[in-house]
């Protein structure tokens, strides 16, 4: 005779239902478990899908123009101001490179969590006048200026990413030769693109 069998009706049933109950657990344990593992790895996925548009969009804007580079920078808030104000930033997030080009020295240290404020007029002209374009010499002397020297570049495009009030940063399209400023209907087909890409990076994975 086994415990179990020993054991009153009553004890036996509360006994058969708390094994239940133990067995519930884990079953739906394992399949929330499984579920969460589900979930990451297509979020996951998803996230690179995405990159792989953002990618796409900055070398078909690279290719339109037959620049060196093309860097995107995403705004980003910092911190505060005593007065509330948010210290806007800005990071490089993407970057397309023409074959033979190497990547920016000083890259991630450069171009992180830059202070929108230190970047002169580039950033309003930017973003009031759909882009600025200029030589590097013309530059306003600082450390953006003596970093895009030091790669070798000669020539840069800036290019808002949006509109308002969906302005999600900005492209620095560069030349390591003194270009001339492209054409209306290049700007264009580069306006229609960024535009999408626009779309993409406000589109949540």
């Amino acid at each position: 005779l086994s415990l179990h069998d020993a054991l009153p009706i009553s004890l036996k049933t509360l006994s058969d239902t708390f094994a239940f109950t133990i067995l519930l657990l884990f079953m739906v344990y394992d399949k929330v478990k499984e579920r969460i593992k589900t979930k990451e790895y297509n979020s996951l996925t998803l996230l690179l899908e995405k990159n792989e548009q953002i990618q796409e969009k900055l070398t078909e804007v690279r290719v339109i123009l037959n620049a060196d580079r093309v860097k995107l920078f995403q705004f980003h808030n910092g911190d505060h101001y005593i007065g509330g104000d948010s210290a806007l930033k800005c990071s490089i997030t993407h970057l397309s490179l023409k074959a033979g080009v190497s990547y920016p020295q000083n890259a991630l240290t450069c171009y992180s969590n830059v202070i929108i404020t230190g970047l002169g007029d580039y950033i309003p002209s930017t973003i009031k006048n759909k882009s600025f374009f200029s030589r590097v010499d013309d530059l306003t002397d600082g450390n953006w200026k003596s970093v895009k020297v030091s790669n070798g570049t000669r020539t840069i495009l800036m290019m808002k990413v949006g509109s308002d009030p969906h302005i999600s940063g900005f492209v620095i399209i560069s030349w390591h030769d003194d270009v001339k400023k492209p054409s209306d209907e290049q700007l264009l087909m580069v306006e229609k693109a960024l535009d999408s890409l626009s779309l993409i990076l406000r589109t949540r994975k």
